[in-house]
């Protein structure tokens, strides 16, 4: 009997367990060694090889999300004295990925995040990278920093970091509303003192306007005041107003603005005359008493002589 190794036997073998079927997330291959003995009977020459033990038992790693085909390489690490020259040997084992899903949020920034529409659902295996277009919804447009396109990676279990939130704000319009001029008149008008009564003055000013495409709420800006126009003074009459300046002030509004107008009323005051009867062949004196006659600052009174 010999001992000596037989030519192109090296005395060593080597089982390699290899993985594959998570992608980046597969473990490398694991090697195990295992000595030899021989003995080679110089007669019949056969030759026996007896290992010096089992190859190393390797347990298959746990990822989350995948389910492996095999715990470990056990099956494959006995070995067993043989006849047969040993050679190398080796094991996959593959990885199969689990359902994996992810939702798809779009959030109005402009209502504190509110939730837009249906939230929707990304649905695949565990690794699969998901690219989700953005489907802006009408009246609304991608908030700044918000890219149109984005891409997930959809996880395993509870973890919640593949959710795809898309933020969005309202687009705003300023082209001016449907029966909206722009523009609005205050007319200041005067009553009450007959003929003499002023003319009615305007004052007209334009607005701006911004639409939220959302709520459909439509913001007017004025470009500023009406004009005061002071209120005329004629002798013999009290106006109930000194100018027109409680109607010329204008704000912000979400109502849409409209001509307006301001009428100033004219009391006439009191006012007499008198009626003095004269003797023209006497030098013009005074026949009888003077008479008087009362009334409001332009009314029209009548006298009918009384011939004494």
């Amino acid at each position: 009997h010999s001992t000596t190794l037989p030519d192109g036997f090296t005395g060593t073998t080597t089982l390699t367990t290899s993985y594959k079927g998570a992608g980046a997330k597969t473990p490398g291959s694991q090697t195990s060694s295992i000595t030899w003995t021989t003995d080679t009977d110089e007669v019949t020459k056969v030759t026996t090889y007896t290992p010096s033990g089992d190859y190393e038992k390797f347990e298959t790693p746990v990822l989350e999300g995948y389910t492996a085909d095999a715990d470990d390489n056990s099956d494959v690490t006995s070995t067993a004295v043989t006849t047969t020259a040993p050679t190398d040997t080796s094991k996959m084992i593959t990885y199969s990925a689990g359902e994996a899903s992810a939702t798809v949020t779009y959030v109005d920034d402009d209502k504190e995040g509110a939730t837009v529409g249906d939230v929707g659902t990304l649905s695949g295996k565990t690794d699969d990278v998901e690219t989700v277009t953005a489907d802006v919804p009408a009246g609304y447009q991608l908030a700044d920093g918000q890219a149109a396109t984005v891409t997930t990676t959809l996880l395993a279990g509870e973890n919640t970091d593949d959710n795809v939130v898309i933020h969005l704000v309202h687009k705003h319009s300023t082209t001016l509303p449907d029966g909206f001029t722009g523009t609005t008149t205050l007319t200041t008008s005067y009553k009450g003192a007959g003929a003499k009564t002023p003319g009615s003055q305007t004052s007209s000013i334009t607005w701006t306007t911004d639409t939220d495409e959302v709520t459909k709420v439509t913001t007017y800006t004025p470009s500023g005041d009406y004009e005061k126009f002071e209120t005329p003074v004629l002798e013999g009459y009290t106006a109930d107003a000194d100018d027109n300046s409680d109607v010329t002030s204008t704000a912000v509004t979400t109502t849409a603005p409209t001509d307006t107008s301001k009428m100033i009323t004219y009391s006439a005051g009191e006012a007499s005359a008198t009626v003095t009867y004269v003797d023209d062949d006497k030098e013009g004196a005074t026949v009888g008493d003077v008479g008087t006659l009362s009334g409001k600052t332009d009314d029209v009174e009548t006298v009918t002589a009384d011939v004494p």
